[in-house]
């Protein structure tokens, strides 16, 4: 968890990076905004040069939106939920030990004793067909 945060954070700090999966994201909102200002292109009596600018400028304008957003708020959200110190307490709570303990206590020990269980009265009932036979 540590390292995708920081992965995240270090690719929130450098925007001029081009090969992480967040630079990945904002292509795929600016593809989907894209797609979604195709009716632009139906409007009538309207040049086509300016029928790409006004996409361009609302693809633009909401793409920076999402990149703000993604690059900046997210990332200022992290640093003020201290979500790094609660990490460490998910680490401490998601560890082998913990879920070791847990199985111990609600798994292991309950089917012990039912087999233990199980066991004492399949001996029992030999022991009486063993004085039944004999």
């Amino acid at each position: 968890m540590r390292s995708i945060l920081h992965d995240y954070l270090d690719q929130a700090a450098h925007p001029y990076l081009k090969d992480g999966y967040l630079y990945g994201w904002i292509k795929k909102v600016r593809q989907y905004l894209w797609e979604k200002t195709s009716f632009i292109d139906e409007w009538r009596f309207i040049p086509a040069k300016l029928k790409l600018l006004v996409r361009n400028k609302i693809v633009d304008a909401f793409t920076a939106i999402a990149e703000s957003i993604l690059r900046k708020t997210v990332p200022r959200l992290v640093e003020q939920l201290q979500i790094e110190h609660r990490i460490d307490e998910f680490d401490i709570q998601f560890s082998v030990d913990f879920f070791y303990g847990y199985f111990k206590r609600y798994v292991y020990k309950p089917m012990l004793l039912i087999c233990a269980g199980l066991n004492l009265l399949i001996g029992i009932l030999n022991m009486v067909w063993f004085l039944i036979i004999v």
